[in-house]
């Protein structure tokens, strides 16, 4: 195994690094995309898309690309989600675009209203349970601006992007006929299998019930789904509740497992799993896999091969592999331990584990390249308190996985 620096945090420009997401694509290319926090690194801050690429499997990397930025400072410029379409050979990212609201925006906004400050807050959870307020904020900070997602397509292997508009279906709530918040994250996937094959699928989080920013008892997974090369989206089934920032697999029959953070008190510390067997419009079977820790944290997961001499079911899994018993749904000193694991039975069992770092660490995306070679790019840190900042990649083969 080797690794290498992709992302270090610059104090002196202000730049931090988060939720990186990788993907192969039709020619070979590996493409690593994350967001670049500016000024500070946290949830809420101004964003810019950037990537590196390999063009020789993860041996070198280019320097520092940006993909998508904005110069107004309270304009954030954010990724949800990366995919490889292999049939057209198209790499298609989903992107956002919103208005920034930081802390000493909602301190202004309360002493101009006279309106106490609460202890400790948290930006992202004032907006939610604030939500007239926020829009009213938002609408001061930056006059008659609408945040927006769309996708970024290339076809030239990230040489250049063209933008196209995000068009998907509200999701329905199948109990009360409501409407849901949705919105896709992280990696997704190309089915190759079965007869919904060549569709797209995003991993997504959303809630089934609004008010009160509560991620246990109303988040749910989904997928979104597209069958015209990303041109028209659809969300999929409701995953189990409880569940959050999933990654998204094909198994050997075609269907779609879904691996998610449990955000719940069920089960806590494992991961929870859904698996679709119609392309991702239901889920039918939920669970958890208790030889899979997790420290709430997103995880991630991909296919080794279907065909040839590989074809044994074989699925490669990644996370900060720790027990966490906290009643909290974040426990960022339980994050390090970033160890690879390996399942010969689709999912069922994972009887391979190698530790890939054995310090802070967190997000990850894992691909397989041409070569064979396996890539995990993950977040790490040089500070034990705080498990994000610098971004390594790390590059493997199945052999040294398995070697004891």
């Amino acid at each position: 195994m080797e690794k290498q620096l992709l992302f270090k945090p610059d104090s002196i420009l202000k730049r931090f690094y988060r939720g990186p997401e990788m993907v192969i694509s039709k020619q070979g290319t590996a493409l690593m995309f994350c967001d670049e926090r500016l000024y500070r690194n946290v949830d809420e801050a101004k964003k810019n898309v950037v990537m590196r690429r390999s063009f020789d499997n993860g041996k070198t990397w280019s320097e520092r690309e940006v993909v998508l930025s904005d110069t107004n400072i309270h304009i954030s410029g954010g990724l949800s989600s990366a995919l490889c379409d292999q049939e057209t050979g198209e790499i298609i990212l989903l992107c956002s675009r919103g208005i920034v609201i930081l802390s000493e925006d909602i301190d202004k906004w309360m002493q101009k209203c006279r309106k106490a400050k609460p202890l400790r807050y948290w930006p992202e959870k004032w907006a939610h349970e604030n939500s007239s307020a926020s829009d009213s904020l938002a609408k001061e900070l930056v006059p008659g601006f609408k945040s927006e997602k769309f996708l970024l397509i290339s076809k030239d292997e990230g040489n250049t992007w063209i933008r196209e508009a995000y068009k998907i279906t509200s999701p329905v709530n199948p109990v009360t006929g409501d409407t849901m918040k949705f919105g896709p994250q992280f990696t997704g996937i190309q089915l190759t299998k079965g007869i919904h094959k060549g569709r797209l699928i995003f991993p997504g989080r959303g809630y089934s019930r609004g008010g009160v920013f509560h991620l246990f008892a109303y988040s749910h997974n989904y997928v979104a789904y597209s069958d015209d090369h990303g041109r028209t989206w659809i969300p999929g089934g409701l995953a189990q509740n409880g569940t959050g920032e999933a990654c998204v697999v094909e198994l050997s029959d075609g269907s779609v497992y879904l691996n998610s953070r449990n955000e719940s008190m069920r089960c806590r510390g494992y991961r929870a799993f859904d698996i679709s067997c119609d392309g991702g419009l239901s889920f039918i079977k939920s669970g958890y896999d208790t030889m899979l820790i997790e420290p709430h944290c997103h995880a991630s997961i991909t296919r080794y091969a279907f065909s040839g001499v590989f074809e044994n079911k074989i699925v490669l899994f990644a996370n900060p592999a720790v027990k966490s018993n906290t009643n909290s749904h974040y426990d960022g000193k339980a994050r390090r331990n970033m160890t690879i694991r390996a399942s010969y039975d689709d999912c069922k069992t994972w009887p391979v584990s190698k530790l890939i770092e054995s310090g802070p660490s967190a997000y990850s995306s894992m691909v397989v390249a041409k070569d064979r070679s396996i890539m995990l790019v993950y977040e790490s840190s040089d500070k034990q308190e705080d498990p994000h900042g610098i971004i390594n990649v790390a590059r493997m083969n199945l052999e040294w996985i398995e070697k004891k």
